[in-house]
């Protein structure tokens, strides 16, 4: 099993950097990958193998077909899709399965790896709503799931030039059956998903009582430590609830306790606790990527969680902002 991040066109952010090091030192019996099209060698990470990816023909055509704005933060719309390409080649060249996390994304150090190659299917991964999937976890079994991830890529660009990354893994959902395994991101009940299709509460339980535990998709991290600063003009809400999510969030009884670094999400129903096994962390802030600092930071985010909603500041996205108000022709970063 291969865990690997993908990173193209900019700078590899310190974030990712100190997520590296903490999913090595956390995992040392796994390869941990990052597959990227910059010279990232120079900057010397222990224990991380770098996959050198050069532009192929079908990452040059998908961008032609795409039609997103490609001065918005490095070109993101399109790397965050073509990344889907650069994992098929990946696959095709180092063998075993994938764990491809996003780059936001923090593992526990109890995430279940055999769990995901028993019952994994072909491809799994979170769903977010009725037309958006997400692959802040997305497990490929083998090349010729990797390979079918990317045939589907290029077959809805084709269909339509503003796809994204999570329309495309919301129709792989939706179309592969018995390939596709859901991630069970929160309990499948009305009070914490009140509007989500019926079907979508009855897979979703299935996939609970296979794993017996979550994983967050793009909420529950984005909730507890706030949402991208970048996105808010550097005042980005703490414990805001999107209303894109099928999820009521603050329905979540979401705690800790001493046998592990990361929560866990309660079920009245169960009279029981379960491990959440990722988090997504919006924010992107360096301290939470880090072994040291997590686990306290983790205990106050929860202790608050049922905190009204407040907003955090962060000066230097505050100033960006301001810039980029004064220079409507500055590029996004």
């Amino acid at each position: 099993m291969n865990i690997v991040f993908a990173h193209f066109e900019a700078k590899i952010p310190k974030f990712l950097v100190e997520n590296i090091k903490r999913t090595i030192k956390t995992f040392p019996d796994k390869q941990v990958f990052l597959i990227t099209d910059l010279e990232s060698h120079k900057k010397k990470i222990p224990g991380l193998k770098i996959y050198s990816y050069q532009r192929s023909n079908e990452w040059n055509l998908l961008e032609n077909l795409l039609e997103h704005p490609k001065n918005f933060r490095n070109n993101f719309s399109l790397t965050s899709t073509a990344r889907f390409l650069a994992l098929s080649e990946f696959s095709s060249t180092v063998s075993g399965g994938i764990i491809h996390v996003e780059s936001d994304v923090i593992l526990s150090d109890d995430f279940p790896f055999a769990t995901l190659i028993q019952k994994g299917s072909k491809i799994a991964f979170p769903v977010v709503n009725d037309e958006l999937a997400i692959a802040s976890i997305l497990y490929l079994r083998d090349k010729n799931a990797a390979k079918m991830l990317s045939e589907y890529t290029l077959n809805l660009a084709k269909a339509n030039s503003l796809t994204t990354d999570m329309h495309i893994l919301r129709e792989i959902s939706k179309k592969e059956g018995k390939n596709f395994q859901l991630l069970p991101t929160t309990p499948s009940n009305r009070l914490v998903i009140p509007n989500a299709p019926s079907e979508f509460l009855s897979e979703n339980e299935k996939a609970f009582e296979i794993f017996r535990s979550y994983f967050d998709g793009g909420d529950l991290g984005r909730y507890l430590f706030g949402d991208d600063p970048r996105n808010w003009g550097g005042r980005p809400p703490v414990r805001h609830n999107p209303s894109i999510t099928f999820y009521n969030i603050r329905n979540l009884t979401i705690c800790t306790d001493r046998t592990r670094n990361f929560p866990f999400i309660a079920s009245r129903e169960k009279n029981e606790k379960f491990p959440i096994h990722a988090l997504h962390i919006h924010s992107k802030e360096p301290s939470l990527f880090t072994l040291k600092k997590l686990p306290n930071r983790i205990k106050k985010a929860v202790r608050n969680s049922q905190q009204p909603t407040t907003h955090r500041f962060f000066a230097l996205h505050f100033c960006q902002s301001r810039l980029r108000g004064l220079n409507p022709f500055a590029q996004n970063c």
